[in-house]
């Protein structure tokens, strides 16, 4: 796979990971049969914890979780486009402003649309913030509601319920 056979002779020798990544995504998106450069995306964001060492961490008290929060904008095949790690005291909304930086036009010049969760409602911030500084169309998705009661069928038999939940 190195020196021009399935990578640019300059990639293959140098190593650059974010252009061997950038290489691989526009080829398997064209395996797909898409174009390599995306239209759509989604972004969302995931707290995990960590230890001190190694950077550093914050308190996201929304999950209880102290450490790291990374976020990360997918194309609709959910290959990733660029990701993002800070500490996970910052508010998803205002982490859209790192993973959308000034860059994000020249590095996906197709992008039209992302899509979000509620999470990232704010005004300047989130959606309103990715409108007005970016331009694209975006729109936030509504997780689906969880059955508020549980359905017991009078007509089955006590040894087909499960009384342990």
């Amino acid at each position: 796979m190195a020196g021009g056979v399935f990578l640019p002779e300059t990639l293959a020798t140098r190593w650059d990971l974010g252009a061997v990544h950038r290489v691989l995504r526009k080829w398997l998106r064209q395996r797909l049969g898409r174009d390599q450069e995306p239209r759509a995306g989604s972004i969302d964001s995931q707290s995990v914890n960590t230890s001190g060492v190694g950077g550093p961490r914050g308190f996201d008290s929304g999950k209880q979780v102290t450490g790291r929060k990374r976020h990360l904008l997918v194309d609709t095949e959910g290959l990733v486009l660029r990701a993002v790690v800070h500490p996970a005291n910052s508010m998803d909304r205002d982490g859209v402003k790192v993973v959308l930086h000034e860059s994000i036009r020249t590095d996906f010049p197709r992008l039209r649309h992302v899509w979000l969760d509620s999470a990232y409602n704010g005004k300047g911030t989130g959606k309103h913030g990715i409108e007005q500084t970016v331009g694209w169309t975006v729109e936030i998705v509504a997780h689906r509601r969880r059955p508020s009661q549980v359905w017991i069928f009078d007509d089955l038999p006590d040894d087909q319920i499960d009384w342990s939940q």
